[in-house]
């Protein structure tokens, strides 16, 4: 039994420590904001996202039109501070009261076209991660805006 125990604790100690790698590259996903889609019905309005991490910034939108013979997009730029984006349908805007109370302010106008829509927005945090090998890498998601047409 004694001769067991150390092999056994050590046996446990590399268990944990591949396990704590698997679970700490995960942590990543989803790592700016708290939802990665918000749905709209016909009428539009407005909704929120709560930022998990306050140094995301918006990198671009894209508004899919998946409707016709081939998919058509339409990519907006953000303004200069990257944190707002408007396109035809939709706005986001980041609001910041405080450090713990902030968020993504999602404005969508009314569905008059009969036809579902979808935008994407693409975050990115300002600040470089390490991963388990030492792989430097900026944050990046993708929150999905969803507009039902019936």
């Amino acid at each position: 039994m004694r001769k067991t125990l150390p092999i056994v604790v050590i046996f446990i100690a590399l268990i944990t420590n591949i396990f704590c790698d698997c679970v700490d590259n995960d942590y990543y996903n989803g790592y700016l904001i708290d939802a990665s889609a918000i749905n709209f019905d016909i009428d539009g309005g407005k909704d929120s996202v709560h930022i998990t991490n306050n140094e995301a910034v918006i990198i671009n939108a894209t508004d899919y039109d998946w409707h016709g013979n081939s998919l058509k997009t339409t990519t907006y730029t953000p303004n200069e501070a990257k944190d707002s984006v408007e396109g035809e349908w939709f706005k986001c805007v980041k609001v910041v009261h405080d450090e713990i109370f902030q968020y993504y302010k999602i404005t969508v106008k009314p569905n008059t076209t009969g036809k579902n829509r979808k935008a994407d927005i693409n975050l990115r945090g300002t600040e470089p991660r390490t991963s388990g090998e030492g792989k430097r890498y900026y944050c990046e998601e993708t929150l999905s805006i969803y507009q039902d047409a019936k």
